[in-house]
């Protein structure tokens, strides 16, 4: 470990040498170049302080530990369901990646919500995925959250006769016509089609309405965990670990070998 540290202090300290002889080359004020480059980088220092990369290692190896069980919770609901028989984990988390890109809702809370959503067993293929639409088009507009709009909604399709009294609550109230279209589908085994009905209902009361809330700082954010959850993966290895401890002791080395960055930065333009 110590070998490993006294590597790294003694190439960054190097780097910084050459780099200071390079400059009293362009530069006849070499004391004041010399002075001022050793404390460049104050901001990249506090950057890069031990505190600093432990507290984003941290959270990063956290962010990377969340997703990994609620995929791990997504694959044990898939089995206990029997929904791989139609659909797999890995399609699910593409469904949930696709529509962070394009709504406020994090992938990590759309696949929790579609463990609820699983524990409906007659919704399946294109309704499931018209499903989720809606849910994450409902809570938007009636501000509920995805686990309370999946079980209105899963509740409505996975029985749509008995089960549609649930969408009473958010203002749907289906007319007779309508329920004996459903009843004749569900006569003739076309659930799918029953369902479809419902979906049509929501949709038009609530679709695109998660897509039309949409703003860039929280897609942003999202975005910013996802770079985590791929950090995390990659530190968790490490955890416990010197190669883990030579990482944050190197990052520590850097911030020591600069100084001001945000103060001299006008200084380093000026050279040509």
């Amino acid at each position: 470990m110590a070998d490993i540290n006294e590597e790294l202090r003694v190439l960054v300290t190097a780097e910084v040498d050459k780099a200071i002889k390079n400059l009293k080359s362009v530069d006849r004020q070499t004391d004041a170049t010399e002075k001022l480059f050793k404390s460049l980088g104050s901001s990249i220092a506090a950057t890069f302080s031990v505190k600093a990369v432990v507290n984003f290692a941290s959270q990063s190896v956290k962010a990377y530990n969340d997703q990994k069980r609620a995929v791990e919770v997504l694959n044990s609901v898939l089995e206990s369901t029997g929904a791989t028989a139609w659909t797999s984990s890995t399609e699910l988390q593409e469904m949930a990646s696709s529509l962070q890109k394009v709504t406020n809702y994090g992938d990590e809370t759309i696949l929790s919500m579609h463990q609820v959503l699983l524990g409906f067993r007659n919704i399946k293929g294109d309704n499931f995925k018209e499903a989720t639409k809606a849910i994450l088009d409902m809570a938007t507009v009636m501000k509920m959250d995805l686990s309370s709009a999946a079980q209105s909604i899963g509740k409505a399709l996975d029985d749509p006769i008995h089960g549609m009294d649930s969408l009473k609550k958010q203002g749907f109230n289906f007319t007779e016509a309508q329920k004996k279209v459903i009843q004749s589908f569900l006569d003739a085994g076309d659930a799918a089609s029953a369902q479809k009905i419902i979906l049509d209902e929501l949709n038009g009361t609530f679709g695109g309405a998660a897509e039309a809330a949409a703003d860039s700082a929280t897609q942003i954010k999202n975005a910013f965990g996802d770079m985590q959850e791929g950090i995390g993966e990659f530190l968790s290895g490490f955890v416990n670990n010197k190669v883990g401890e030579a990482i944050v002791n190197g990052l520590s080395f850097l911030g020591e070998a600069f100084g001001s960055f945000h103060d001299n930065i006008a200084f380093l333009k000026a050279i040509k």
